[in-house]
């Protein structure tokens, strides 16, 4: 756990002196008990809560963790290190962008199963009306039938049909004559209106949330 590589040069700037120094870091932490130790209470914490994506026995989350530990490291031997060369050490030391890459695929054809599903859910939905308003006009047509020929109830083999009147309903002829206590008003903040007022000003009783970080992923 004390040994310690080199200082850093200017010389051990860039990917391949970088690879060289996580190796070591990697070396020391498969050794020391403390790092052990730190790894497994890192995992035991985790592990209500995340989520595993298998790829060749390894999980994302797996990688997750070890590139942040690389990472880590990497910043303590190399303060001023890049984001393009601490990218090219998680690509070189761990398998992270390949579970990104494969989670990603994994969600656009969840998505396509999905945009599927509903275009198949609108069919059903619309066949369902076809039938309920089918069904409908065949009870409106046995209605009539049954006033027709008089018959107020008969009894088939499965069911029994009869003729009664529907409770009352309230038909409204003039709204403004209404009295207030009989209405009801529901009044909603108009957030679109909100937030186009906000473009040129502060709005009493209302603020931007904070822009959370959203991923975009381009196909074309």
């Amino acid at each position: 756990c004390t040994t310690a590589p080199p200082e850093p040069t200017p010389a051990m700037r860039g990917p391949l002196p970088l690879l060289r120094a996580v190796s070591f870091w990697r070396i020391q932490m498969c050794a020391c008990p403390m790092w052990q130790g730190a790894i497994l209470r890192m995992r035991s914490r985790s592990s209500a809560m995340r989520w595993k994506l298998t790829m060749g026995g390894r999980t994302m989350h797996r990688e997750k963790q070890q590139a942040e530990i690389l990472i880590a490291a990497v910043k303590r031997q190399f303060p001023d290190v890049t984001d393009d060369e601490l990218l090219t050490v998680i690509e070189g030391e761990t398998d992270l962008l390949e579970a990104v890459e494969k989670a990603i695929w994994d969600a656009l054809r969840a998505e396509a199963h999905a945009d599927g599903l509903k275009a198949l859910m609108d069919d059903l939905k619309a066949r369902q009306e076809r039938l309920r308003d089918r069904a409908q006009r065949l009870r409106s047509a046995v209605l009539e039938v049954c006033e027709t020929a008089g018959i107020r109830k008969h009894e088939f083999a499965g069911f029994t049909v009869s003729v009664g009147k529907s409770p009352a309903s309230v038909v409204i002829t003039d709204p403004g004559l209404i009295p207030e206590s009989l209405t009801r008003v529901t009044v909603a903040p108009d957030k679109t209106a909100i937030k186009a007022a906000m473009q040129d000003g502060p709005v009493p009783g209302a603020e931007l949330s904070n822009a959370a970080p959203r991923l975009i992923v381009r196909t074309k």
